[in-house]
């Protein structure tokens, strides 16, 4: 099982986002586009400068688990 959670989920242009995400039973976890393997759970800060999709992969003995997070982004 794993959660992403993007806070705020709608902000202006280069605005500051926070990715803060959690995992149950995995032995890695990824976030993606540009941030990579990260801790089992955490949190960090994220500059976006246009809408996206941040994707955790958080892999166990059974497969791969993932969860979404979606932050849009707008001129002003």
């Amino acid at each position: 099982v794993v959660s992403l959670k993007a806070t705020p989920d709608h902000v202006v242009r280069s605005g500051v986002v926070v990715l803060e995400w959690d995992t149950d039973f995995a032995t890695s976890a990824s976030i993606q586009p540009g941030i990579g393997p990260v801790p089992l759970s955490g949190k960090t800060e994220v500059v976006v400068s246009s809408s996206r999709s941040y994707t955790i992969v958080a892999v166990n003995p059974l497969g791969q688990s993932r969860a979404f997070a979606f932050v849009n982004v707008t001129e002003s």
